[in-house]
């Protein structure tokens, strides 16, 4: 919510320690992305290489609620 509201960009590597550490590369299947994810990683204005927020269902749950959005069956 503060990076939205603060209006972060895609430039902005804040949450890159964050990222390359939780990543399981194991699951990126093409070798050389792998071999070169920090790069990538630092240049993701241009690479659009990576996700800054990854939600679970509570806090994907809290987004939608303060968004003023309700689940309907």
């Amino acid at each position: 919510m503060t990076d939205y509201a603060n209006n972060v960009g895609e430039d902005d590597l804040t949450h890159l320690p964050e990222i390359l550490a939780l990543h399981d590369l194991s699951r990126t299947k093409r070798r050389h992305l792998r071999n070169n994810s920090t790069s990538r990683c630092l240049d993701n204005i241009f690479q659009e290489a990576i996700h800054h927020h990854v939600f679970d269902t509570h806090t994907a749950l809290a987004l939608l609620d303060r968004g003023s959005f309700q689940i309907s069956k």
